[in-house]
């Protein structure tokens, strides 16, 4: 509404555009004067629910990144909440089941222990209990065998330097990925 030429509580509609400011129609523009209308609070709720639903269609999001997306695009606090309440009612943003599909694509496409998840997890903004009970759903026999296919793929790639520098990047790159150390034990006892 930034685009209006306010006339003494009068705004000027030039067709179905707003004039801007200190414009002067042309010759032949039929001119509709009408009062000045501001959006209402349901407006604007509505208008953030409409904008909120266009970016989870890329993805499945969190809560808290639908409303640091709604804050970053001029949304108040009141039409967040409102906005945030009715996709939550329709089921459009459910944490704990992003959180389980994030953790099942995360073990499949792009494979971290369970310490990073939850870094991750955490990062997006799911609250700690969903992160503890999606990690406990996560069986240890699934999370050891990729971490051992990924040692493996990590062993063969180091393969040109020693023995013991070779197990140490192993290690340090099981790490980095998020498995815990009892676990890259275990499975590098095995490569060598």
């Amino acid at each position: 509404m930034s685009n209006m030429c306010i006339l003494q509580g009068f705004q000027v509609v030039f067709g179905m555009k707003y004039l801007p400011s200190g414009v002067i129609p042309g010759k032949g523009v039929k001119i509709y004067m009408g009062p000045v209308s501001y959006p209402d609070e349901g407006q604007k709720a509505d208008e953030a629910y409409q904008r909120a639903l266009r970016y989870l269609g890329f993805r499945p999001r969190t809560q808290k990144e639908v409303e640091e997306y709604l804050k970053r695009k001029g949304f108040d606090r009141g039409a967040i909440e409102k906005a945030i309440e009715k996709l939550k009612g329709y089921g459009f943003i459910d944490d704990r089941a992003f959180a389980s599909s994030w953790v099942n694509s995360r073990m499949r496409n792009n494979p971290k222990g369970r310490a990073a998840m939850a870094r991750e997890l955490k990062q997006k903004g799911v609250d700690a209990e969903i992160i503890d009970e999606v990690m406990e759903s996560v069986p240890r026999e699934q999370e050891e065998a990729v971490a051992n296919r990924l040692a493996q793929k990590y062993y063969e790639r180091y393969r040109e330097v020693n023995e013991r520098e070779r197990v140490y990047k192993t290690a340090q790159a099981l790490a980095r990925r998020g498995f815990d150390w009892e676990l890259i034990q275990r499975i590098i006892r095995r490569l060598t």
